[in-house]
């Protein structure tokens, strides 16, 4: 029985899915989000959220409400290869001179449903897409476990997973396929405005803090493993054991701290880009490309590529334009914003996994400009604020 009928069906309500199908909607596109889980839930993910985030959050209207549930502003970042000197940078704000932050994925995540759903999108939560047939000649067919048949005329994927063709080959499984895991830890000797990035052969680790809870500083731990890391040890707790045993910035960054929370686990992760178009079928977030998380992009990527997606199909269909015009736009937008953070985040990985790597980096991250360098190349832009400029642009940027 057919349960709903749209222009376009987003399937996966996360970030990226989520301001897809709010822009959508808010242009007045009918769109459908077909999201498998109940928010608020879990993810793992580093958390941190750029400043490049912030211009889709105020369009939306809920910057404010996100940045009120954030953890304090992180304007500096320290990374301890396990082997070298530390190397420590500036972090760059915005042109309204907000910083970076660090946010549950809980919190994020259903504060971008919601606001979807009040801008007009129909959210069918949980819904669990189990095929999708058809063309974009045709229309789509979206076959599900819990809400029915829907149909479209358009899919945007942003449920994290490529296409089961587009996983990148340029390089072997061994040195890309990975798993991720995150917990939360209290009590972590690391300042607030601090985000810390640890390496040791095979693994890589960040640790910020995102927030409150009950009053105490909660902290954010998530580290990235080869799979034959994690296979050669007893699973989460034994690759952190190994991190910390090889690197005594994190020994000491969790000498009195808590876990405070299970540990999730995601993978594998295969960074790189992947296919962004495919006959009426688009792809955003972590399913059109997925970047190393140890330069922090992650959750920028999905909320700039689902805006982006949103905006080149909310014109096409205006302008009348072929699925296929359309996609040719998308990739060349998408390749300018994403494609060198793909890059630079495997050579970034590449350099603290390896300690031979990550000596040498160590070596040359003493020097300030090559640093301050290092942190643009992730995709993080440093821009000349003035006070006057800062005071005048933080009313405009509040999100209302």
């Amino acid at each position: 029985m057919l349960a709903e009928a749209c222009d376009v069906v987003v399937i996966g309500g996360g970030p990226a899915g989520a301001v897809a199908g709010a822009i959508l909607a808010a242009g007045g596109v009918d769109v459908v989000i077909a999201e498998q889980k109940v928010f608020p839930r879990q993810k793992v993910c580093g958390e941190f959220l750029s400043p490049g985030a912030f211009p889709v959050l105020a369009r939306l209207g809920v910057l404010s409400e996100i940045l009120d549930r954030a953890g304090p502003e992180i304007t500096s970042l320290t990374m301890h290869p396990s082997v070298g000197l530390k190397i420590k940078a500036a972090m760059p704000c915005d042109g309204a001179g907000r910083f970076a932050r660090g946010i549950g994925r809980h919190h994020l995540d259903t504060l971008l449903l919601d606001r979807a759903r009040r801008l007009g999108a129909r959210v069918l939560t949980p819904c669990h897409v189990r095929k999708v047939v058809g063309s974009s000649d045709q229309g789509f067919t979206i076959e599900t476990d819990q809400c029915g048949v829907i149909e479209s005329k358009l899919i945007i994927f942003a449920n994290g997973r490529p296409p089961s063709d587009g996983q990148p080959t340029s390089h072997s499984k061994k040195m890309r396929q990975m798993v991720g895991f995150k917990t939360y830890f209290n009590q972590c000797h690391l300042g607030a405005d601090t985000i810390g990035l640890y390496g040791c052969r095979g693994i890589y680790g960040g640790l910020l803090r995102t927030g409150d809870v009950g009053g105490e500083p909660r902290y954010n731990l998530a580290f990235v493993a080869r799979r034959s890391v994690m296979e050669s040890v007893a699973g989460a707790n034994g690759l952190l054991s190994r991190l910390r045993q090889s690197n005594h910035a994190l020994d000491r960054a969790l000498a009195d701290a808590q876990r405070v929370d299970r540990w999730h686990a995601w993978g594998p992760l295969w960074p790189g880009v992947r296919r962004l178009f495919d006959d009426g079928k688009f792809y955003v977030g972590n399913a059109a490309g997925e970047v190393q998380p140890l330069i922090g992009e992650g959750m920028t990527l999905a909320i700039r590529s689902g805006a982006l997606a949103a905006d080149t199909l909310a014109l096409g269909l205006r302008g009348g334009a072929a699925p296929s015009e359309i996609a040719a736009r998308y990739e060349v937008l998408w390749r300018e914003d994403f494609s060198s953070r793909c890059y630079w985040g495997n050579w970034f990985a590449s350099m603290m996994t390896n300690p031979v790597a990550g000596f040498l980096g160590s070596l040359l991250g003493q020097i300030r400009p090559l640093a301050r360098w290092g942190v643009g190349a992730s995709g993080k832009k440093f821009l000349a604020v003035s006070g006057t400029n800062i005071r005048s642009r933080t009313v405009r940027g509040n999100g209302h």
